[in-house]
This record gives structure tokens, C-alpha cells and sequence, in this order.
């Protein structure tokens, strides 16, 4: 019997009966996974909220109906025993310290607190997000961000601390058009570089087979110093990637 099966038979079963508005819901909430045990848990947590689950009934019913094996023998232990008064943040922590144990929540902290980018910005920020999901307790907004900032590469991070991005979405889409205004300006040192040695060997041909040279193109020129014009002012590239985010 496949998953969705089982889950639907639980439902309608008595003893883990669920409100209908839920089972939409609960349907929706990946199959319990213990490598991703923090994403999963967050994903039930946003289900609570956004059901208005509010007694602890309604939170027994919900995390029995969402689990299986010995994730649910567990959780019914725990309503069974448990002493304090019940809160999501309670189960979530003595969930993941049972099934994750306590090296899970170590080794979070430890990537966490000395995490630096490593790679390109795009792999850094897919990194740095499956990273986050799998916090074994919310985390600040405030503290997400300066902790994204913190570990960026210098060259990216000063740059984006003086845009002031508001959060840590923000920082990341900055971070990332920084990194373009970076690798553009890369290719335009390249660039400069070649028409440089160009240059220098049409002056040396000149001056041994006279002044007899081929002239350039004036519409070529043109857009050169178009080129050049754009590339040598990064306020104007900027002000543009800077539109573009905005739509």
C-alpha cells in the first residue's frame, strides 16, 4: 500500500479522525524523510498555521495523521508523557534530538556559524537555502541575513552591505547582479587588454609596410566608444540590473 493509501485510511479511521479542512493540507506535506527531518517538520509547522491549529487536540490529531512507523509510535509517546504545555517549538526540538540526536543539531550549528562561499554565487545561494530549511528551530530574519552577508566572498560582501539590502532574499538577488557587474567588468579588463596588444602590433605593421593600412570602420568606432563608455561608467550597468530587479 503506497503512502497516500495509508495516510487516507488513518484519516478515516476514528481514533485519527482530522477535521476535513485538513486533509487537503496534510496531503500536501511530504512523506516523513529522516534526512530531511527539520524541512519536513517546518512544512507541518506552516500547515498548522495556515489551518489555524490552535488546541492541543488539533495538534495531536495532525502530527499522528502526518506520520508513520516509529515517527508515530514516537509521537504518541510523546502526547502521552509529555508535562509542559505544548508547543510546536517543544515537539519540533524533542523530535529532531530522538530521531536526528544530538550530533544533527551540532553539525547544523557547525556549518551554520562557519559557512563560507566556496562556489559560484547561484550554487552558493541553493546551498545556503537547503542549509536554512533544515534549522532545528526558527531563525531571525536579521540573523539569516547577516549570517548570508558574513559568509560571502569579501568582493561580493562589501558590495551588497552598501546596497543595504532589507532582507535576505533582497541580499541574495544583489549578490547575485553583483556578481555580473564583477564578471563584466573581468571581461572588459580582458577586452582592454587585447585591443591593447592589437594596437600594438598594427602600429609595428605600419611601420614596416608604411601607412598603407586598412582604416576602421566609423560606424565600428562608434559602437567601440558606446562600448567602452558603458562598460567604463558601472553606474550605468548597475542602474540598469538594478531596474530589472525591480520589475
Amino acid at each position: 500500500m503506497d503512502y497516500n493509501s495509508l495516510l487516507l485510511q488513518h484519516l478515516n479511521q476514528d481514533k485519527f479522525l482530522i477535521p476535513s479542512n485538513l486533509k487537503f493540507g496534510i496531503m500536501e506535506c511530504a512523506k516523513f524523510n529522516p534526512s530531511y527531518i527539520s524541512k519536513w517538520l517546518n512544512q507541518l509547522e506552516e500547515l498548522s498555521f495556515d489551518r489555524d491549529i490552535t488546541t492541543l487536540l488539533d495538534y495531536k490529531k495532525l502530527l499522528i495523521a502526518a506520520t508513520s512507523g516509529p515517527a508515530r509510535d514516537f509521537t504518541k509517546q510523546y502526547f502521552t508523557t509529555f508535562t509542559v504545555p505544548f508547543s510546536f517549538l517543544n515537539f519540533k526540538q524533542e523530535f529532531l534530538t530522538h530521531f536526528g540526536g544530538i550530533d544533527y543539531i551540532e553539525n547544523f550549528y557547525s556549518l551554520w556559524y562557519n559557512l563560507q562561499q566556496t562556489s559560484d554565487i547561484d550554487q552558493f545561494n541553493t546551498f545556503f537555502y537547503n542549509l536554512y530549511v533544515q534549522a532545528p528551530v526558527p531563525l531571525q530574519e536579521t540573523e539569516v541575513k547577516a549570517r548570508y552577508l558574513h559568509a560571502l566572498k569579501p568582493d561580493l560582501k562589501y558590495k551588497v552591505q552598501a546596497l543595504c539590502p532589507e532582507n535576505t532574499l533582497s541580499a541574495m538577488k544583489l549578490a547575485q547582479l553583483q556578481q555580473e557587474l564583477i564578471n563584466n567588468d573581468l571581461l572588459h579588463n580582458h577586452i582592454d587588454e587585447n585591443n591593447s596588444f592589437s594596437s600594438q602590433t598594427s602600429h609595428d605593421s605600419n611601420s614596416i609596410h608604411g601607412s598603407n593600412s586598412i582604416p576602421n570602420n566609423e560606424s565600428n568606432q562608434s559602437f567601440v566608444g558606446d562600448y567602452h563608455e558603458q562598460q567604463s561608467n558601472p553606474e550605468l550597468l548597475h542602474i540598469g540590473y538594478i531596474s530589472k530587479l525591480k520589475k
